[in-house]
């Protein structure tokens, strides 16, 4: 027999983390338990209770247990329904912890935590749950016990792991690990375990027993000193007993009692219980006491010191027997930081244990259930094996190495049992298949079978790989799509069954197959004999084509109640040596992929925030966020969204079809490196005063400081104005008026250099403004003297220069002069004349209403020189102040009045606003800003995109372009991958023909995914319509660089997508192993839904049903209010504006997916199918080995 071995021992040890090698699987079908009885009473007010467990049965199942009768019962269970409950049970409950959250996650370890301190005054701190690491604060019952109760757990009377103590009854079904039981001492999560601040995952760490003070062979009464007549029949021991019934008193009154603790190395929280009121109780020597003692028996906090030196009972002052008269008084108990001071006791007190299951040679006591804390309180194994060939029950299979198990999650009719080794026959069922919980992505596996039954009409086996978006009760006889495995000698591979491939098999033989992942390729054997060639060399598999992409995940299924197969992954060590380069399916050996995002809070998060109605910032993340999606949670508003290409004030929203991109004037005002910010609440509400948000949070490609800003004018009379000077008193000389110019639509007038006094047709003002028609003019005196050759790009960033050399006007438009020109010898002067940009004067000093949106960046006029006389290429950074320059502003993102040359004050008027947007970072790809696509590295389809954020490791794209209403045009994305969704929404057409011009989803999901051609369909973001055809426009085709578009029909051509004169925003997206996932699932219509394979622990999951016409899209993350514990189910719905709601529309998230809790049509119509995007919290596999906890 070959053992698989564990991880070995690491470097994160020296930082006091532990690798643990060895846990004991219990199978409740074999009544395995472990069995102690003390040899008296421990402390029954204060433990703790810390161990590791993987749960792989969905039954009700006892943890651990005491029963003295059906009055009289302690136990720590999980029900059926994945609800905890840890009581303490003598007539009524006593004691009684159940969380509001549900334990049904057997995909990983999770860690759990007990503390126990009844002496405690303040009722919640009498008894405490941890779940890795966090605690527990929202309960479905919670009964905290009474004040110095003692509860029944921790007495002279049997106590059982694994089920119900002498009651043998609910046995548990999966793993336990690194179990302790520190009795005298309330301690924290932190002392058994940590979170890694690379991964943030919850690890094991090395017990640390010298952080209790109690040592055998130190006695703690020796170091006392009593004025007088000293301590009489009452001696300090006797506060050192654990009793607390008695303890030290002096023999007469008036003493002052002095304790040296110097030697003994406390510090901490000190807490004693005892009485004397006339005393007071003074630390290291200070004069002022820390507390009075009670006149009664009566727990005293005496604070927390760092260092504890000495501990004083004496008068109103220090070291004085001040007003004490004949009063005495009274110590029953010290305690320091949770722990009772004992007098030669071990650290883990009387009853203590730790049980790490380490010794496989035997079951005994001393072998299987040693305490290796020293203690030597041992633990009697029943009914467990260490017998080799499947039966092993200590096995590798830890919280440093997750071990591949079948799971119950994946809604098999049959039970699992055995630790998630094996199921039970299907029996009258039909066929019943249950899936492993590792998909098999790349890499080579190895795993074996040992059957037992027999194989005939009425009965049947299946083993292999399995399709995880397959139903449980496929019939591989009829439709084996998606299956490779076999049943005896039938081989069954994708939709092909072929009979007599194999040799047959028969009771107790043993299964074997091995899958080379990455060529797509697999072997099956029998008995260590391989049908074709041994699969190390490569050659002559059973199975060929395996799309291993796909997660296909091994499986083991039956038909009839004849058979079963008992599976292992390498946990219990194989009965053959695997081939050569295959390994066991366990965390240690998962590689990640090299896209793999390390950390998936650097790249999307949630924030949750109460509104205020002003200016408030959020923050809270690890990354400054580019596409932002708010949602106001306790009420009817509507959603809003924003992003970095667009810019800070402009929002749209998923839930309002009809309208188009809202220009704001108070609302999300800034990207900030680590958050966002508000300057009010805006036009969708989203910080209205009192309300409560979530904002979900993606990182593309903007850099954390940008390279320059803008000024963002709205069509509010918009305005920034200077007054006369004669730094614009041009007379007959050159000069230049150069700006970067980024509008959204035509049909307004914006004026970009007006200097008049009047508004008239005055000689000697210069007008420069953009027409409707969308060119630009250099006006004077009644007439257009220069018009640029085309309309100048929409939504794109153009440099516009103006400049007079040597008697001729031109114009250059990103650096080319433009064919007219003007014989210009006009005197500009005049002593010069006020300034005004953004809109033109109508006369005096009124403005005229020809406003406009969009921005300005880097204006600057140069007096006296022609900075250009011929064609040039843009600056690509900020332009400075070169010499002759009078003005240079529209520069900074925290004033739009700021410059850094002016002659005189700026005055802005209307909603003028500083924005993030700049012609430098255009186009913003990981973390970098450039000028152009080009630049950028992104490849160009026939459409331009206008402007672009991308973050290529986490395969995210936020980009803008223009519609030109042409069948199978395409738009660069920049991923360098081919995305999987994405939504388009135009910015600036609202209800178009009969359509609308709509959000529009494309997906992979869908029907013939997004790379279907003229049957490609999409999907409404914005309606609860079901999938439709292509005909108003969706993505066709997809590359690495570029997504296709579909020709529209009728009036509404393009509308959604490529609309004629549409400028649109598209969010896209590329799938990332460990980050995203974008797929499909096909309902079942069962509170025992389907479970989800995503590759890692999701943050947040958005989904539509696309066969139903009536359901709507859904939301969930794994923050919001109950939903950071399972099971998932605060719903939001993108095309609404309903406030949150938990409408049994429920999931859980797991440690590598998410599993469907309802019956609800909304998620899980049966043979419904949905579509779905994914992000994680945390990726199921780190690239150190490591798995995400249980959640």
């Amino acid at each position: 027999m070959v053992r698989f071995t564990g991880h070995t021992i690491t470097s994160d040890s020296a930082l006091g983390g532990k690798i643990i090698e060895k846990s004991l699987r219990f199978n409740r079908t074999g009544s395995h338990r472990l069995n102690f009885t003390a040899s008296s009473a421990g402390n029954r007010k204060t433990w703790t209770k810390s161990f590791w467990m993987k749960r792989t049965s969905e039954d009700r199942r006892m943890i651990h247990g005491y029963y003295n009768g059906s009055n009289d019962v302690a136990v720590i269970e999980i029900n059926e329904y994945g609800d905890m409950h840890i009581y303490d049970y003598y007539n009524s409950y006593r004691m009684r912890l159940n969380p509001n959250r549900k334990f049904r996650d057997c995909t990983s370890w999770m860690h759990i935590v007990v503390n126990i301190d009844t002496p405690q005054s303040t009722a919640s701190e009498r008894a405490k749950l941890y779940v890795n690491g966090e605690r527990v604060t929202s309960w479905q019952n919670i009964t905290y016990p009474s004040q110095n109760l003692d509860v029944s757990f921790n007495q002279n009377v049997l106590e059982a792991w694994g089920t119900e103590g002498t009651n043998q009854r609910l046995h548990f079904d999966g793993y336990l690990a690194d179990v302790y039981y520190i009795d005298g001492a309330q301690l924290e999560p932190t002392q058994f375990g940590y979170t890694d601040q690379l991964t943030g995952i919850w690890k094991p760490k090395h017990f640390d027993k010298s952080i209790i003070p109690n040592r055998r062979g130190r006695t703690y009464d020796g170091t006392f000193t009593a004025s007088g007549n000293g301590f009489g029949s009452n001696p300090p021991a006797l506060a050192f007993n654990g009793g607390g019934s008695d303890g030290f008193n002096n023999a007469a009154g008036g003493q002052i009692i002095t304790w040296d603790t110097s030697s003994y190395g406390l510090s901490g929280n000190v807490r004693i219980y005892g009485r004397g009121s006339a005393y007071d109780v003074y630390i290291n020597g200070n004069a002022t006491k820390v507390a009075d003692m009670p006149s009664s028996n009566d727990w005293v906090d005496l604070g927390t010191h760092e260092k504890i030196n000495e501990i004083q009972w004496a008068g109103t002052t220090y070291n004085t027997n001040n007003g004490l008269g004949s009063a005495g008084v009274h110590v029953n108990i010290i305690q320091v930081n949770g722990v009772y001071l004992r007098n030669d006791l071990s650290e883990f007190g009387q009853n203590g244990y730790h049980l790490e299951f380490k010794d496989d040679s035997g079951t005994t006591a001393t072998t299987m259930g040693k305490d290796t804390s020293g203690n030597g309180n041992n633990w009697t194994p029943v009914n467990f094996s260490v017998a080799s060939d499947f039966m092993t029950d200590i096995v590798t299979d830890s919280p440093t190495n997750n071990f591949c198990v079948l799971n119950y999650n994946g809604g098999s009719g049959n039970k699992v049992r055995d630790g998630g080794l094996s199921a039970q026959d299907a029996g009258t069922n039909g066929w019943r298949h249950t899936y492993g919980t590792f998909p098999l992505t790349r890499g080579k596996w190895y795993w074996e079978y040992r059957f037992s039954g027999s194989v005939n009409g009425s009965n049947g086996i299946f083993m292999g790989l399995y399709h995880p978006d397959l139903t449980y009760e496929r019939d591989p006889n009829s439709s084996s799509t998606d299956m490779y495995g076999r049943q005896t000698d039938t081989r069954y591979s994708n939709g092909t069954n072929t009979s007599s491939h194999f040799p047959s098999f028969s009771d107790g033989n043993t299964v074997q197959f091995a899958f080379d992942a990455d060529t797509g390729v697999m072997w099956s054997g029998v008995n260590n004999t391989w049908t074709g060639a041994e699969p190390s060399t490569g050659n002559s598999p059973s199975y060929t084509g395996i799309d291993a992409s796909k997660g296909y995940v091994p499986v083991s299924g039956s038909y009839g109640s004849n058979n079963y197969n008992k599976v292992n992954f390498g946990q219990q060590g194989f009965k053959y040596t695997p081939p050569s380069g295959f390994k066991a399916i366990c965390s240690e050996f998962m590689e990640m992929p090299e896209a793999t995002v390390f950390n998936p809070k650097k790249h999307f998060r949630d924030l949750y925030y109460t509104g205020n109605a002003g200016t408030q910032s959020i923050t809270g993340l690890e990354f400054k966020p580019d596409f932002v999606w708010v949602k106001r949670r306790d009420g009817g508003q509507h959603h809003a969204i924003y992003d970095s290409v667009r810019g800070n004030l402009k929002s749209l929203s998923s839930s309002r079809n009809d309208l188009t991109e809202y220009n704001e004037t108070a609302a999300l005002s800034e990207f900030l490196e680590n958050g966002i910010k508000f300057t009010g609440s805006g036009f969708y509400y989203v910080n209205t005063n009192g309300d409560d948000y979530v904002a979900w949070c993606w990182k593309a490609g903007s850099p954390i400081v940008d390279t320059s800003a803008s000024v963002f004018f709205q069509p509010t009379y918009d305005v920034l104005q200077l007054a006369s000077t004669t730094d614009f008193d041009f007379s007959t000389g050159d000069f230049t008026l150069e700006l970067y110019y980024r509008a959204e639509r035509y049909n307004q007038t914006p004026y970009l250099f007006e200097f008049r006094a009047s508004g008239g047709n005055e000689a000697g003002s210069i007008v420069c403004y953009v027409q409707s028609s969308g060119e630009a003019v250099f006006w004077y005196n009644g007439s257009n003297r220069v018009i640029s050759n085309s309309v100048i790009t929409l939504s794109k960033w153009t440099h516009i220069a103006f400049v007079r050399h040597s008697g001729t006007t031109k114009m250059y438009i990103d650096g080319v002069a433009q064919s007219q020109t003007y014989t210009d010898t006009n005197d500009y002067g005049d002593g010069g004349r006020p300034l005004f940009i953004g809109v033109r004067r109508n006369g005096g000093s009124s403005l005229n209403n020809q406003s406009w949106d969009g921005e300005l960046s880097n204006v600057r006029i140069v007096k006296g020189t022609a900075v250009y006389t011929s064609n040039f290429t843009p600056s690509t950074t900020p332009l400075t102040n070169i010499s002759n320059t009078k003005l240079l502003c529209c520069q900074s993102t925290t004033s739009a009045t700021t410059a850094a040359v002016t002659p005189g004050t700026i005055t802005a008027n209307g909603g003028v606003t500083p924005s993030i947007s700049n012609p430098f970072d255009a186009f913003m790809k990981d973390g970098i800003g450039y000028p152009t696509a080009s630049a950028a590295g992104i490849t160009e389809g026939s459409n331009p995109i206008t402007g672009a954020s991308i973050n290529t490791k986490s395969g995210f794209s936020c980009f803008t372009y223009m519609g030109n209403g042409t069948s199978g045009a395409t738009i660069g994305h920049g991923l360098g991958a081919a995305p999987v969704m994405a939504i388009f929404k135009s910015r600036n057409l609202g209800t178009l023909g009969t359509a609308g011009a709509h959000w529009t989803v494309s997906h992979k999901g869908l029907t013939n995914g997004m790379n279907g051609g003229g049957s490609a369909r999409k999907i409404h973001l914005s309606l609860t319509q079901a999938e439709g055809t292509n005909s108003h426009g969706c993505v066709t085709a997809t590359t690495s660089t570029t997504m296709t578009l579909t020709s529209g029909s009728g009036n509404d051509t393009d509308a959604h997508v490529n609309h004629t004169g549409g400028n649109y925003v598209c969010y896209c997206w590329t799938e990332i192993p460990g980050f995203s996932k974008f797929g499909r699932y096909k309902g079942n219509g069962n509170t025992n839904g389907p479970y989800i394979d995503c590759g890692f622990r999701p943050a947040f999951v958005m989904m539509k049903e696309i066969t139903d016409a009536s359901t709507n899209w859904v939301i969930y993350d794994n923050k919001r209010g109950a939903n950071t514990y399972n099971p998932v189910d605060l719903s939001l719905y993108p095309n609404l504006n309903n406030q949150e709601g938990d409408a049994t529309l429920d999931y859980d998230f797991v440690s590598n997916g998410f599993k469907v809790r309802t019956s609800n049509g909304g998620i899980n119509g049966n043979g419904n199918n949905y579509i779905f995007m994914a992000f994680a919290e945390q990726p199921e596999v780190t690239p150190f080995g490591s798995q995400s906890n249980a959640r």
